[in-house]
C-alpha cells in the first residue's frame, strides 16, 4: 500500500513495520516478569500457597523438583538454593505475558517481542541478563503452546 501525504509517498509494509516497532520490553536489570502469580526465586511453599497443592510432584536431578498443576496449565521447576527457577504455562487462561498467551501466532509474538534472541527448534528464547522468556510454538501448527520465564540457563 502506499499513503501520500502533501506531496510525500510512504511505502507502507504493516507487517514489517510492527516487527521493526516491536521490541523486548526488559532489560537485563529488570526484574522478570511473573507468570500466574509466580516469580523466579520464589520459594516452594509460596508457590504451593498461592497455588495449591500441585497434581504432580517430581524429583529432578541436583535436588531440583517439577511441580505440576495440571488443570490451572501451570508447571514450575523449583531448587533449594534458586527457588523457583522455571514457571511456564499452557493453557490459554493461565498466564499473559507483555501480551503474548498460549493460543496467540508467530506474528502475535513477533508483533509484541521482537526478534527472538535464538531460536532452539519450535522455541523462541528472549535473553535478558540472568533469565529468559521462552515461547514454545507447536511443531505443525502455528500457535504457541507454552509461554515460561526462567533462569538463564534453564529455560527449557
Amino acid at each position: 500500500r502506499t499513503l501520500t501525504i502533501a506531496a510525500t509517498t510512504f511505502v507502507v509494509f504493516p507487517a514489517l513495520a510492527r516487527a521493526q516497532s516491536a521490541h523486548f520490553p526488559w532489560t537485563a536489570s529488570d526484574k522478570p516478569p511473573a507468570i500466574a502469580r509466580v516469580s523466579l526465586g520464589q520459594p516452594m511453599t509460596e508457590v504451593v500457597r498461592e497455588l495449591g497443592a500441585p497434581d504432580a510432584v517430581d524429583t529432578l536431578d541436583a535436588g531440583a523438583v517439577s511441580l505440576t498443576w495440571f488443570k490451572k496449565g501451570i508447571s514450575t521447576t523449583i531448587t533449594q538454593r534458586e527457588g523457583v527457577a522455571i514457571v511456564s504455562a499452557t493453557k490459554r487462561d493461565a498466564a499473559e505475558l507483555s501480551g503474548i498467551r498460549v493460543g496467540d501466532t508467530h506474528e502475535m509474538v513477533r508483533a509484541k517481542l521482537g526478534e527472538p534472541t535464538r531460536q532452539q527448534g519450535p522455541t523462541w528464547l528472549y535473553e535478558s541478563g540472568a533469565w529468559a522468556i521462552a515461547v514454545q510454538f507447536h511443531s505443525q501448527r502455528d500457535a504457541v503452546v507454552r509461554i515460561g520465564v526462567g533462569l538463564a540457563g534453564r529455560t527449557q
